[in-house]
């Protein structure tokens, strides 16, 4: 503690155990005055405190346990982030696909195939070398259903046995031509020699293989 002498105001620190709890005369080292200082109550005992004001405690019946348990609402757990994560992945990879379906062929310097129909397809037997395989021309239309006029597609072209085997593709590069709003193309193009037989299946699509691949996907 810190005494303050009332004759001279000069002041000392002094431990609380020298002045105990009976208090004890005291002389300033000063002015040589003497007074009494009243003794230092010591602070309370916390535990002792604890331990005379706490109540025994009971365990509940196992009745009431298991009521109150039963009376604790549930809780929701968050998704996890890794969730959240993996659904705006796959949005992405959606935005992705289909920005690439409407742009890809222009954005590629290729004509889309919008607005255009093929009519007329069919493939012309030619006349071959003996032992070549029959030679077939592919012919047909290509007609712009649109006002606007349209640059000629690419043409993929497969024959099918008719077991549906894969006989031959290829792709035709039409000319550099456009096709007026509503207006029609009429093209010609030699194929391979392909083998002589029954129940030939031709299929015809318009586009680029990855336009193709793309409008699969959508």
């Amino acid at each position: 503690m810190i005494l303050q002498c009332a004759a001279c105001n000069a002041r000392f620190l002094v431990p609380d155990a020298a002045i105990g709890t009976d208090g004890r005369t005291v002389r300033c080292g000063r002015c040589r005055h003497l007074w009494f200082v009243p003794g230092v109550t010591p602070p309370p005992d916390f535990d002792e405190v604890m331990r005379e004001g706490a109540d025994i405690a009971t365990a509940p019946p196992a009745g009431l346990a298991a009521d109150a348990r039963a009376h604790v609402p549930a809780v929701v757990e968050n998704s996890p982030p890794w969730a959240l994560m993996t659904a705006a992945g796959i949005l992405l990879v959606l935005v992705v696909l289909a920005t690439l379906l409407a742009f890809a062929p222009r954005v590629l310097g290729m004509p889309p195939s919008t607005g255009l129909t093929l009519r007329g397809i069919a493939l012309q037997a030619q006349a071959a070398a003996e032992g070549s395989g029959e030679r077939y021309a592919l012919q047909g239309e290509i007609v712009n259903q649109t006002v606007h006029e349209a640059r000629a597609p690419l043409l993929q072209v497969s024959v099918f046995s008719k077991d549906n085997a894969l006989l031959k593709r290829w792709q035709v590069v039409m000319p550099q031509r456009l096709i007026p709003p509503y207006g029609s193309l009429h093209f010609s193009d030699p194929a391979a020699a392909i083998p002589a037989q029954a129940g030939l299946r031709l299929r015809v699509e318009m586009g680029s293989r990855l336009e193709l691949l793309l409008r699969k996907l959508k």
